[in-house]
């Protein structure tokens, strides 16, 4: 089945490590996506800059995300020396009437490293 598509931003409402600094060290913040039942997992690549709080993160060119579509998303960041996660399932949504593009928004809070490597292994087999 072929499905509508559209541009997908996810968002951080908390504890995103900016990565305008990205050129000059190594990236902190991440998000991923793993199809259900498909045996491929999905980084989310492309940063939104200049962003306000609540409202920073990640975005997928336009059309690559396909509407409708199951999945299970991790969110994470490394910021001061603390891991921070979110694992959501969610369908890709619909964009709202008059907007080109759907929304996400994830609430991480600060985990272990066991825990977050617990939370990408749940990844598996989804």
């Amino acid at each position: 089945m072929i499905r509508p598509k559209t541009k997908l931003f996810r968002y951080f409402n908390d504890h995103f490590n900016n990565p305008d600094t990205v050129f000059y060290r190594m990236q902190t913040s991440y998000v991923y996506f793993k199809p259900k039942a498909l045996n491929i997992l999905i980084k989310v690549p492309n940063p939104i800059f200049n962003a306000i709080p609540t409202k920073e993160g990640f975005y997928t060119n336009e059309n690559l995300s396909p509407i409708g579509l199951d999945g299970k998303f991790i969110a994470f960041s490394i910021k001061d020396g603390k891991y921070y996660a979110e694992v959501k399932t969610a369908i890709v949504p619909t964009p709202a009437p008059g907007k080109t593009y759907s929304t996400l928004t994830f609430n991480p809070v600060e985990v272990t490293e066991a825990q977050l490597l617990a939370m990408i292994q749940s990844l598996k087999g989804y």
